[in-house]
């Protein structure tokens, strides 16, 4: 309309619209739109992955018609060799640069596409030095061996599913990626600003999961396993259409109606938005939760479920991980607003011994964590699953403090307010 935009405030605000439909004779449908607060920007647009996110060079990589005033021969000119004439290049594009598979392209190698697609939506945080605590990199040109990618246990909780990897070779049902990717509710990646399933680049993922190899093990189908596991399977089949019509119908209903979230969530995208549960999202006002009466059963009930990951960090009596602080005494050590604060926004303010070290050897051996020990001889990070790297001083070539912590942010978007409360209940019980 070529009016002004308005501001938000710094804190930023959620719009309800209203989305026409593609088909005139169906009616319009709601959606909730975040407009970030200016803090939430720095969750992506940091030094660790590039403050600075657009193009890659391979995306440039493509003919153009030739400009006049511009040699050479023919009517069209590569792009960059172009901008490079134009002055526009700090310098030269590197020789032979290709651009990347379309991911939609059927005709395509089915590996260059599903790599090609985790390149764009994943790696501006998943590459070495980017992403935390997640060690994986999905970069396009980095040999598939070399991402920590297949075959790999998850550090942040397997979500239910059964023997469960980050790619299961042959089986998207096992695949941690897969679920992030299928699900709307907690566990979802990419976690923040993304509300809506891609259907054909989840389909692309699990088709070429499913082609790295024999499964190790065929998934029940629902209903006759009420399993995350078992209810990918049936995903699958819907969204292949060998469920059509009041199988279909059947399946999502089925689904829908599961009392576990980690399944009834992998179905929320059929389901109108407007009849959805209502999440917290990131709007999140600390005032409004901590005024709830939360209940410390049904908070330990969600605290130990599958989808939420505090115990593969925390320990509490004999049980959790031994990574993060212990929250056995949290509720004594801590208040409640304290403990929402860690929750909400745990880089605010980190432990030094609790800090995020990020190291690389010369040999490529990258490892992030907590540091355990640096002497002249040798540094030892302990990982996110709890496990002692010990590297030799003289062979580490970048060895740097991450400011983000290992503490993964927006803990809560997925909770209902009562469910918030709820565990929040159980923390400050915890003494």
């Amino acid at each position: 309309a070529q009016t002004d935009a308005e501001l938000v405030p710094a804190a930023g605000t959620t719009l309800s619209l209203s989305i026409a439909a593609a088909d005139a004779s169906s009616s319009p449908h709601g959606r909730e739109y975040r407009v970030v607060a200016r803090t939430e920007c720095l969750i992506c647009h940091t030094t660790r992955g590039g403050s600075l996110y657009g193009f890659i060079p391979g995306q440039l990589a493509r003919a153009v018609p030739r400009p006049d005033g511009i040699a050479g021969d023919g009517d069209m000119v590569g792009q960059l060799a172009l901008f490079d004439a134009l002055g526009l290049l700090a310098e030269p594009p590197a020789p032979g640069l290709l651009p990347p598979a379309d991911p939609y392209d059927q005709t395509a190698d089915l590996t260059a596409r599903a790599r090609s697609y985790l390149q764009m939506n994943c790696a501006h945080c998943h590459l070495r030095g980017g992403g935390g605590a997640s060690e994986f990199d999905v970069r396009a040109d980095v040999p598939l061996d070399r991402t920590k990618l297949v075959d790999q246990r998850p550090v942040h909780g397997d979500l239910g599913l059964a023997d469960a990897r980050l790619v299961a070779p042959g089986d998207p049902t096992r695949s941690v990626l897969y679920y992030r990717m299928a699900t709307l509710g907690r566990g979802r990646m990419p976690h923040f600003g993304s509300t809506v399933v891609d259907e054909r680049g989840l389909a692309l993922v699990g088709d070429w999961i499913a082609g790295l190899g024999p499964a190790a093990g065929s998934a029940a189908t629902l209903p006759g396993e009420p399993t995350p596991t078992g209810a990918l399977a049936l995903l699958r089949q819907i969204d292949a259409g060998t469920l059509a019509g009041p199988d279909r119908d059947a399946a999502i209903a089925w689904g829908s109606a599961q009392a576990d979230p980690q399944i009834r969530d992998l179905f929320l995208r059929f389901v109108p938005e407007e009849a959805r549960p209502r999440r917290l999202g990131s709007d999140i006002r600390a005032a409004d939760l901590l005024a709830l009466r939360g209940d410390p059963q049904r908070g330990r009930r969600i605290y130990e479920a599958a989808g939420v990951t505090c115990r593969a960090c925390h320990r509490i009596g004999s049980d959790g991980g031994e990574v993060g602080p212990a929250l056995g005494d949290v509720g004594r050590r801590l208040t409640a607003e304290q403990i929402l604060d860690s929750l909400l926004d745990p880089s605010r303010a980190i432990d030094p011994q609790y800090a995020t070290w990020y190291a690389e050897t010369a040999g490529g051996t990258v490892v992030s964590g907590l540091l355990r020990e640096r002497s002249e001889t040798r540094i030892v990070i302990r990982d996110g699953q709890g496990r002692d790297h010990a590297l030799d001083r003289a062979e580490v070539e970048v060895f740097v403090r991450q400011p983000q912590s290992l503490m993964p942010s927006h803990l809560l978007r997925e909770f209902t307010a009562a469910e918030a409360a709820d565990l929040l209940a159980y923390l400050g019980s915890c003494r």
